[in-house]
């Protein structure tokens, strides 16, 4: 991937109390979902789940069963305003320069 996409397909959520939306978003893909929950406070948690072999075979079963392909994260950067992203680390999440949290997940064979 390079650059931004500019064929993406924009969800817009605006965290207006008097435009009501869902509480709950969820983006399906091969490999795992996002989910992008709002909270009562109108701020919002974003869940990055990759579909573990251990985790979906002990919550669902078999993968033939289901279709589902299995999946790991293999690699994480960190964008910020103040350094590289080589040279943060977890702790940098305090960082007030931190615009950008990035997953890879790939699917296993």
């Amino acid at each position: 991937m390079t650059g931004v996409q500019t064929c993406a397909l924009p969800i817009y959520l605006e965290g207006n109390p008097k435009k009501p939306e869902p509480e709950s978003f969820r983006v399906h893909f091969p490999g795992g979902v996002v989910d992008i929950e709002r909270c009562t406070d109108n701020s919002y948690w974003v869940h990055v789940v990759c579909d573990l072999k251990e985790r979906v075979e002990s919550r669902e079963g078999p993968q033939d069963q289901h279709g589902r392909p299995y999946a790991q994260f293999t690699d994480a950067r960190m964008h910020m305003t103040t350094k590289h992203s080589s040279d943060a680390n977890l702790g940098d999440f305090a960082d007030p320069g931190l615009y950008d949290v990035a997953l890879r997940i790939v699917r296993q064979s």
